[in-house]
């Protein structure tokens, strides 16, 4: 039975030309949802989310890498207030100051993330144009 040869390839070693991407870190405060006392519904922060949405989505497009974080102070103590309300009001059950906390970090990424998908697919929408 022959042994079969394994044949070596010589060949170069490769060096892959690697770039640096350029890293920014948003933080978005809490506060900077709410534009002044008039404006401070769910829609009137979503609007502001879109605004900061577009910004971050030319950045990306510009090839930044985007670390976001965000802030929740005044939504969680809105939250905390329904929740007095709705148990004062109507006897139902108070939400715990932590899960208060909780229901807005998930609202606003929540928010945050549709307003970047939607600010991201108008971008596309206008470069193949």
């Amino acid at each position: 039975m022959p042994t079969k040869k394994k044949i070596l390839k010589k060949t170069k070693p490769t060096t892959k030309k690697t770039t640096k991407r350029k890293l920014a870190v948003s933080a978005i405060g809490g506060n900077s949802l709410i534009k002044d006392a008039q404006h401070q519904a769910v829609e009137d922060q979503q609007g502001a989310l879109r605004e900061t949405a577009h910004h971050i989505a030319d950045m990306v497009a510009q090839g930044w890498d985007i670390a976001i974080g965000h802030g929740n102070g005044p939504q969680v103590g809105f939250i905390l207030r329904r929740s007095e309300i709705a148990a004062k009001i109507e006897g139902m059950h108070e939400v715990p100051l932590d899960v208060c906390g909780a229901d807005s970090q998930g609202a606003i990424g929540y928010e945050l993330q549709q307003a970047l998908q939607k600010s991201r697919s108008r971008s596309a929408a206008a470069a193949s144009r």
